[in-house]
């Protein structure tokens, strides 16, 4: 419900643009006929976005698939499947994204320049209409159709793995299931489209987080014991170590920076600027380059 209710506003980071034309609207479910806060697409009130999409998709996968015994992880068999079926959140995936309302729509985002220069198109183009694939998915899509190709993109570190990582977490907490078990499914989830070393570390702690304040933690608590467990989603070479040890960092740093925001009452931009330049933000993610395609 939060995700469409943002829609009519999602990616508009111009405080002056929002103010002048929600004005003294609700900006929940916000949508206009004339112009839209959204730079980039426009869809009716109610609709969600491709990341409200991606994580409705996984919780009809998890509430199709049987779940292993509450408190009983290791107890999947043929008789008794596990919590998550990676296989059938791709397939799922390859079906809604290609049909519907999306069919068509990143043909409609090629027009509109978005590859070329997303903010002059923006500003001279306005919005399209329908839904917007993100490129998470529109890569994902576009390896799946050449078979002798991998269909995961190993430097993809967009936050829609985060999304995905949500209702798995969840439901692991429902179930009782421990902190590794919950690390390995979140993982697994993640890897449907992404496996870039940076989104499955803060995955695993953004999920660690999760199933503690759902088990009745401290929001704030629960964040820092994620950071000091350091899950590792069961990888342990050097390099899946120090993403994990990154993500810690950058998790800290954005705890630190979003109380000294709150604390001092600043703006969103402020505080997004004073993350990127505090030490063990944003930057050192940003300078490394992409890799490889791996199966």
């Amino acid at each position: 419900v939060a995700d469409a209710a943002a829609a009519g506003c999602h990616w508009q980071y111009d405080a002056a643009r929002l103010a002048a034309t929600v004005g003294a609207r609700d900006p929940a479910f916000f949508w206009s006929s004339d112009d839209s806060c959204n730079p980039f697409y426009r869809v009716a009130p109610g609709t969600s976005t491709c990341y409200g999409d991606q994580l409705a998709l996984v919780v009809a996968s998890l509430a199709a698939t049987s779940v292993a015994a509450p408190g009983d992880p290791a107890k999947s068999s043929s008789s008794t499947p596990p919590l998550l079926d990676a296989a059938d959140v791709a397939a799922r995936f390859r079906h809604f994204f290609r049909s519907g309302a999306y069919e068509g729509a990143s043909a409609r985002k090629a027009a509109y320049a978005y590859a070329a220069d997303s903010q002059t198109a923006s500003a001279t183009r306005g919005p399209i209409e329908g839904p917007w694939p993100h490129g998470t998915i529109e890569r994902f899509l576009l390896l799946a159709e050449d078979s002798s190709s991998p269909n995961v993109d190993d430097a993809d570190a967009s936050a829609d793995a985060l999304i995905r990582a949500i209702p798995v977490a969840a439901a692991c907490a429902a179930r009782g299931l421990d902190a590794a078990t919950t690390a390995r499914l979140v993982d697994e989830v993640v890897c449907v489209t992404q496996r870039d070393g940076r989104v499955r570390a803060h995955a695993a702690l953004v999920a660690e987080a999760l199933r503690r304040v759902i088990n009745g933690a401290d929001p704030r608590a629960a964040i820092e014991a994620a950071i000091a467990s350091g899950s590792t989603t069961g990888r342990d070479k050097d390099e899946d170590l120090q993403e994990v040890d990154a993500a810690r960092r950058a998790l800290g740093t954005a705890l630190r920076v979003a109380e000294e925001a709150r604390r001092d009452g600043s703006a969103y931009g402020d505080a997004l600027a004073r993350l990127r330049s505090a030490e063990g933000g944003l930057d050192g993610y940003a300078a490394r380059p992409p890799t490889k395609l791996i199966s």
